[in-house]
């Protein structure tokens, strides 16, 4: 695996288990665990969803990231300069993954080199996507 795996979990109970959206997006936009959920929780009520359904997390995402869609095994991926979010995707475990990544690391509770993942969507936030 190219990209460098760095523990970070921003969760205050340190639960590492059905919230990597809310913590890869309060890492990728330096805001505390809490803001994060609340502001996926507004996109939530909006569309009378939980907030940590696929709908929800990219309704949220597409109004603050350029999304650039890809099919690349993660042990493949180029890492690149900046600030990105990773959707990853594993037919064997049936789910999706978001992760953080910057600059050659990626910020999760856990190492994914052992697991089979492809990358299937790469958000970078606005500000840095369209700041050329």
């Amino acid at each position: 695996m190219k990209l460098k795996f760095t523990y970070y979990n921003a969760n205050p109970f340190n639960n590492s288990c059905g919230d990597c959206a809310i913590r890869a997006i309060s890492k990728c936009e330096n805001i505390s665990w809490e803001e994060a959920y609340k502001n996926l929780s507004k996109i939530a009520l909006e569309l009378k969803d939980i907030l940590t359904t696929k709908q929800c997390i990219l309704t949220y995402l597409k109004n603050r990231y350029k999304i650039e869609w890809c099919n690349i095994d993660l042990k493949n991926y180029e890492p690149t300069i900046g600030r990105k979010l990773l959707l990853l995707s594993s037919k064997k475990y049936n789910n999706a993954h978001l992760i953080y990544t910057e600059n050659g690391a990626y910020y999760d509770t856990a190492r994914l080199d052992k697991q089979h993942y492809q990358v299937v969507e790469v958000y970078t936030p606005l500000e840095v996507a369209y700041d050329t």
